[in-house]
């Protein structure tokens, strides 16, 4: 009765092994090389983009209703924005009768100044592509909620119309205090009212 006959491979060398061992960690390499390239260029492409948001100016003023009723201002701001996203915020600084401000001007090219009358001081500086990529994201294409992970763990409550603007109300809670946020979601979610309560 014929026997089955068997075919036997010889051993494979070491040396075989091994190179196919660097080809696969060269493959996982390159593959990761070229990963972390495309998400800097795509960093780099969206900080490069032109941004078209809805110009705005408006002024803000906060009250302290302890120590009157009817609410005592201590503190104004103005916020304007230019359709290219670029935008300056203006605040009082100290008394409001004192009339000192600080000025903040983000430009969407990525430059930030800030100028203190206090101390007749300027200072500027330049963003990191990725935090000009974040900025340009967030005037584009803010969250549908308006909700920013922030202390406070903040949740979106319900809608509500301030000065003719559709608005995502946002809570936030401590263990001192309780803020609610009005947020414009047709403005980049920029807050055209808020509010804090100590517990």
């Amino acid at each position: 009765m014929p026997g089955r006959g068997y075919k036997i491979d010889p051993p494979r060398s070491w040396s075989t092994t091994l190179a196919e061992v660097a080809l696969i960690v060269l493959i996982i390499g390159l593959a990761a090389i070229a990963f972390d390239v495309a998400k800097s260029w795509t960093t780099v492409t969206l900080a490069q983009t032109s941004v078209t948001v809805t110009p705005f100016t408006f002024e803000t003023e906060t009250y302290n209703f302890e120590s009157d009723e009817k609410g005592k201002p201590f503190h104004k701001e103005v916020v304007a924005r230019r359709s290219d996203g670029s935008t300056v915020k203006i605040a009082t600084v100290g008394r409001i009768e004192w009339g000192t401000t600080t000025r903040k001007i983000t430009h969407t090219t990525g430059v930030w100044a800030s100028v203190y009358d206090l101390i007749e001081a300027k200072t500027t500086w330049q963003m990191h592509p990725a935090e000009l990529a974040a900025l340009k994201e967030r005037l584009r294409n803010p969250p549908v909620d308006c909700v920013f992970q922030t202390a406070g763990n903040p949740s979106f409550v319900r809608n509500d119309i301030v000065l003719g603007h559709e608005l995502a109300v946002i809570q936030t809670s401590t263990a001192t205090e309780r803020g609610t946020f009005w947020r414009a979601r047709n403005l980049g979610c920029e807050e055209l009212q808020f509010r804090f309560e100590s517990r």
